[in-house]
């Protein structure tokens, strides 16, 4: 019998999460997060028609699935993949642990989103 031990989260691989096509998802996921968030805390909770509603909902959970998808990707990046020194990572956990989804997408855009552009510069 073959044991295979493997997570539902395996298929995040480094060259994955490095990739354009995943930083270009991630981009997306980041910016739908900050948008509803920002349009969330404009709003508050305005009475709304049927057909808005659903479109309201369909957003939502849209933007559950994309927090998943960042918190998820930069805490399995930061565990496996960051060759940061001590200090940082522990910098980053903590704004990752307090910050959820935000302090993930701080951490994607201001230490991996760089480290990669530098490991693209330095390799072409």
């Amino acid at each position: 019998m073959i044991e295979v031990n493997r997570t539902s989260w395996d298929w995040l691989t480094r060259n994955r999460l490095e990739s354009p096509g995943f930083q270009h998802l991630l981009d997306a996921a980041s910016a739908l997060i900050l948008s509803v968030t920002i349009v969330e805390w404009v709003w508050k909770s305005q009475p709304t028609a049927g057909s808005i509603r659903e479109l309201i909902v369909f957003i939502e959970v849209c933007y559950v699935l994309a927090a998943m998808l960042v918190w998820s990707a930069m805490w399995r990046y930061w565990k496996f993949y960051d060759s940061a020194d001590t200090d940082a990572k522990q910098k980053w956990f903590l704004i990752m642990l307090v910050g959820f989804w935000y302090g993930a997408i701080a951490y994607y855009l201001f230490s991996v989103r760089r480290r990669v552009a530098r490991v693209d510069r330095a390799n072409s």
